[in-house]
């Protein structure tokens, strides 16, 4: 992995351009497919484009590559539930937050979820759990 190159690309992120972020990770991924920091920029660059597909393969892989990290599977429930895959993107959140209990993220993306699905008793025990 190369440090700078790494650097220019959380920099394209963070001045909105995914699609330069996304051509320097696949020249990184080149080298090494399975160097997770970049496959998950790649994943993140290719959410920020709308291109939930491309983005859906990627937060996978992720969870195949490290199944335990809860950071992952939230990130890939969110991807799923924007590409309105709802029972799947559910199971996702399940999944980060039985790894992490910690992580805030999934537990308040599943209780926006369960209000959305007007499974209010339920949105509120996950959402006060998370706060």
């Amino acid at each position: 992995m190369n440090t700078e190159t790494i650097t220019l690309i959380v920099q394209a992120l963070q001045v909105a351009r995914p699609a330069d972020a996304e051509r320097l990770c696949r020249a990184q991924l080149a080298d090494d497919p399975n160097d997770e920091q970049v496959l998950q920029l790649l994943a993140l660059s290719l959410h920020f484009q709308r291109r939930l597909a491309e983005a859906l393969a990627a937060y996978a892989r992720l969870t195949e590559l490290q199944p335990d990290c809860s950071a992952y599977w939230c990130n890939y429930g969110t991807a799923l539930l924007e590409s309105g895959v709802t029972p799947e993107a559910e199971r996702a959140y399940a999944i980060a937050i039985r790894l992490d209990q910690g992580n805030l993220m999934p537990k308040i993306q599943m209780g926006l979820l369960l209000l959305a699905r007007n499974d209010f008793l339920a949105a509120r025990e996950t959402l006060l759990d998370a706060f």
